[in-house]
């Protein structure tokens, strides 16, 4: 697995922090003289990816960022994993839209895939749109009651990380369908997450 992996943090459980507050805690009480900081050993981004799996009991409470990040950081083993709850399951598509015709509309999703202006979800409609109802280039996809764009999960591949791109992954969608913007409706309570950040090896993280 390539170090250079697309996003730069990952939602972690908690208990990666809290045996490391604890025993800081301690030594900040007690009065055994502290050791020298010894150097923490390298840890690749499928490491981090495959500890998110092994402490998150359900997967698809994950955030979509998130789950973007395991799709393209971890091992086909940890990836195939989320997939396998992911796949044939609908989801929303926030997004820049990059391209799109009556049939397919491409979307970058991701902070990363934002920044290049590469698409990394594919969703295939359902039903062709009319003309008048294909979405612009950046034109930007949300929840609702603004205009949403949905899909089911139907296949991914990694992308491979080059010279000029970190790695990444493409998501495929089928049965694609748009939920028009509900004019006058206050926005959908959306639960704010407070996640905990995780730094990737080889991405410094971004101000």
């Amino acid at each position: 697995m390539n170090a250079k992996c697309g996003a730069a943090t990952i939602l972690m459980s908690a208990v990666f922090t809290l045996g490391a507050g604890m025993a800081a805690a301690q030594q900040d009480g007690g009065t055994i003289p502290r050791p020298k900081p010894q150097p923490k050993p390298s840890v690749t981004a499928a490491e981090l990816v495959h500890k998110v799996l092994d402490v998150t009991p359900d997967l698809n409470a994950l955030a979509l960022d998130d789950k973007v990040v395991i799709l393209a950081c971890g091992d086909k083993e940890d990836a195939d994993k989320l997939w396998s709850v992911l796949k044939d399951h609908q989801t929303t598509v926030p997004g820049v839209v990059i391209k799109a015709t009556a049939s397919v509309i491409q979307v970058a999703v991701s902070a990363d895939a934002q920044n290049a202006r590469i698409a990394d979800f594919i969703v295939y409609m359902k039903t062709p749109l009319a003309d008048k109802d294909i979405p612009a280039v950046g034109f930007v996809f949300k929840r609702q009651p603004a205009a949403e764009l949905d899909g089911t999960y139907d296949s991914y591949s990694q992308v491979p990380a080059t010279a000029a791109t970190p790695q990444a992954v493409l998501i495929v969608l089928k049965n694609g369908f748009i939920q028009t913007e509900k004019i006058g409706q206050e926005d959908r309570a959306v639960p704010k997450r407070v996640p905990q950040v995780f730094y990737i090896p080889g991405n410094p993280q971004k101000s």
